[in-house]
């Protein structure tokens, strides 16, 4: 009977070393994590301070963004609309950071033509409307009066001029006709179309 309480005991006794050795360990772990993390963050009031206040980190990100710009009157249509599948908002920097982007422009003057602007990502200047497009994976492609093709790698609209332009090379198709260029600019007003440098037409029979 005594040799086996002091089996328990022993049993007992191993137990309770085990568990004391697990929670040793745990303590162990978890001040090397915390010291590592401490070395890798800066003192406050110095460059850390500004890295916990990072205009990186958005203030909203938002699945199917839209933005309308339309002059302020009555039943008035957008002069421009912007789509993109997801967009993050620095309000610090008023600004979005957009991803698959495409946007729509009303022509202002009767009887010009509009454009359809398709990209991959680019950025959008919460206070001066201004964005910029890039292609990512595939080229900025425009679709202008619904009879010519534009692809380029980026494209600016300049929001108080309401162009579009780029220093890029381009390429456009459409009518019997391939011309490229170095530069483009497009009028919304009235659908304006100036190709700026080296420019090369080639027919299509």
């Amino acid at each position: 009977m005594q040799g086996r309480q002091r089996r328990d005991g022993l049993h007992a006794l191993g137990l309770c070393a085990v568990m004391m050795a697990s929670v040793l360990l745990l303590d162990y772990v978890l001040d090397q994590r915390d010291l590592a993390a401490s070395r890798n963050v800066a003192p406050i009031g110095q460059d850390a301070a500004g890295a916990l206040t990072s205009t990186s980190i958005p203030d909203v990100v938002i699945t199917g963004f839209q933005f309308l710009h339309a002059v302020p009157k009555p039943d008035a249509a957008p002069l421009w609309q912007l789509t993109a599948n997801k967009a993050m908002l620095f309000e610090q920097k008023q600004e979005a950071t957009m991803l698959a982007i495409q946007a729509v422009f009303q022509p202002t003057e009767a009887g010009a033509s509009g454009g359809e602007l398709d990209g991959g990502e680019g950025r959008l200047d919460l206070g001066r409307m201004n964005f910029s497009v890039t292609g990512g994976d595939h080229p900025v492609t425009v679709r202008l009066a619904k009879r010519y093709t534009l692809t380029t790698s980026r494209l600016q609209w300049d929001n108080e001029s309401a162009r579009l332009t780029t220093d890029e090379p381009v390429t456009i198709t459409g009518e019997g006709l391939t011309v490229t260029a170095l530069g483009f600019q497009w009028l919304q007003a009235d659908g304006t179309i100036s190709l700026l440098r080296n420019v090369h037409t080639v027919v299509m029979q």
